[in-house]
């Protein structure tokens, strides 16, 4: 009657555990790759963007041209008919099904004994956080995730071969499987376990870490089976009474699988196009132009798009006729294509619109410098000058000419887009007066002229030592005058006398009265400067001192 009883218990156990395994049934990542399209054209140097789906990465072949083989998605260039081929490799490393026993006792099947408060009985089992609170003969060590999560506390059967954990897995077909699991020993001697995939023993029976407390990895390696569907079993196989008792945790499997898919790639002629131009120059400012084209293309099932590259309407018509009003250089284009759909871009000769330049003034910029009316005053101090002419609108000019007045002139050249331009000048110090030009000229010789006139501020400066004694060394005393039109100094000695009376700027002084030397000494200047267009004259009043 006891044995009965025990038979009927195991059996009872047995089918508990069948009825949980099948219920316990888990699928994972299958491979596969997808291509967008089965079929790809493009015209001859045409590009074409090849793309792929559903894979974790991908390896494209078939085409030296294709901009990435390691994306998903990407371009080409056609060049013949061809064929892409996509390779997706997958690679899946993860937990089993609660495969840390985080989530308690679910997600897998097992033909032990479930008890969570006591494994004292052989071929039970709990799933918690320490060996010692289901065992007082136990340690207390915590599971190899995190050091205080659950994991499996088995205290083994004695009845042989017994299945401890058992999952259902899909895998994808005929792929390399590496299952790995970790134990610890609670009590020596240890635990055995072995690895039975779909009903076959995989490798040789793998014991528990001969030190307890001590966590050990184990993993097995097989093939899935050629449906994909494969049963998984952990099972003990030690039957020893004494020891035998262990943890199990993290338990996972790793993998790799391939798929493929298949692009065609289709090149269609590009047409050939050449282009006669008939130019009509009217003047600087404008040219019209007919173009006639000649092509593989049929006139018919062709289509043309012109674009005059000066922003107007594009053309579709076969030869167009078009004028350029507005200056400037321009870079007329065609896009023609055949019945095919592929086109051939044509860039046709520069049409360039000669513009008459235009000044809208001169500006002038001098440290200190003002206008008096129409004319611009500049101080003799630093009789230097910089000049902006300014256009009346951006434009091209060919060359530049400037006139400064004084026989000295400048060239420079070209510009482009340009509203401004600019020149800079050193006047001598005896200049008082002079016309500025700016002339500009674009390519094909039509010019503009704009001129100003400018004069310099009337300024004396007197030395202090002067020895006419003939040595040929400061013999004659000359006040420095510049900007002056006329001028008036008188040399007087310290009574107040008048010994020497000029209006001339170039001719000085020699140190005599009446044909006689002058007495070494001190001697007072006076000197008065008069500019043109009216400005202030300059009046100064100093000494020099005569040595002999």
């Amino acid at each position: 009657m006891i044995s009965y009883l025990v038979t009927n218990y195991l059996e009872l156990r047995n089918l508990a555990a069948f009825i949980l395994f099948f219920v316990t049934s888990h699928t994972y990542g299958q491979c596969q790759v997808t291509a967008s399209t089965d079929t790809l054209w493009a015209c001859d140097g045409g590009s074409i963007t090849y793309a792929a789906t559903g894979g974790s990465n991908y390896e494209w072949s078939g085409m030296s041209s294709m901009s990435c083989v390691n994306c998903s998605t990407g371009t080409a260039t056609v060049s013949r008919n061809d064929t892409l081929i996509v390779k997706s490799t997958t690679t899946v490393n993860q937990l089993a099904v609660n495969g840390d026993f985080s989530q308690g006792n679910t997600g897998f099947g097992s033909a032990y004994t479930y008890n969570p408060n006591t494994i004292w009985n052989e071929g039970t089992y709990a799933v918690g956080t320490n060996p010692n609170a289901v065992h007082p003969n136990f340690g207390t060590w915590g599971d190899h995730t995190t050091g205080n999560g659950n994991y499996m506390l088995v205290n083994g059967s004695t009845s042989g071969a017994a299945n401890l954990w058992t999952q259902n897995v899909a895998f994808p077909p005929n792929v390399t499987v590496t299952m790995r699991w970790w134990t610890l020993t609670f009590v020596t001697p240890p635990g055995s376990l072995r690895l039975r995939v779909n009903g076959t023993i995989i490798g040789a029976n793998a014991p528990t870490p001969n030190v307890a407390g001590v966590w050990q990895s184990t993993t097995r390696t097989f093939t899935s089976s050629p449906t994909g569907n494969n049963l998984i079993a952990l099972q003990t196989v030690s039957s020893a009474l004494a020891g035998n008792d262990f943890g199990l945790d993290d338990i996972s499997y790793a993998y790799s699988c391939e798929a493929y898919d298949t692009i065609y790639v289709q090149v269609r002629p590009n047409p050939t196009v050449s282009i006669d131009s008939i130019v009509e120059i009217g003047g600087c400012d404008e040219l019209c132009a007919n173009w006639l084209p000649a092509s593989t293309i049929d006139t018919t099932a062709g289509m043309w798009v012109w674009d005059f590259g000066d922003g107007s309407t594009l053309d579709t018509s076969f030869s167009p006729y078009h004028c350029y009003s507005s200056p400037g250089s321009y870079t007329p284009s065609v896009l023609a294509t055949n019945e095919h759909g592929c086109s051939a871009t044509v860039v046709l000769n520069p049409v360039f619109v000669g513009q008459t330049p235009t000044w809208m003034d001169l500006i002038p910029q001098v440290s200190g410098g003002y206008w008096n009316g129409n004319v611009f005053i500049i101080p003799s101090v630093n009789p230097s000058i910089s000049v902006i002419g300014n256009f009346t609108q951006y434009m091209d000019v060919d060359s530049l000419f400037i006139d400064w007045g004084d026989g000295n002139s400048d060239d420079s050249g070209p510009y482009f887009n340009t509203n401004a331009v600019t020149g800079q000048h050193d006047y001598s110090s005896n200049t008082t007066r002079a016309r500025i030009c700016f002339e500009a000229y674009n390519p094909v010789s039509c010019f503009d002229e704009i001129c100003i006139d400018v004069v310099f501020t009337p300024f004396i400066e007197i030395p202090n030592v002067f020895s006419p004694n003939n040595d040929g060394m400061n013999d004659v005393f000359l006040p420095d005058f510049r900007g002056a039109e006329t001028v008036r100094w008188t040399v007087f000695n310290r009574w107040g006398r008048v010994v020497y009376d000029s209006e001339s700027a170039t001719e000085g002084w020699d140190g005599t009265v009446n044909g006689r030397p002058v007495a070494e000494g001190v001697y007072f200047i006076t000197a008065i400067a008069n500019g043109a267009a009216g400005q202030e004259p300059y009046k100064l009043q100093g000494s020099v001192h005569v040595f002999h």
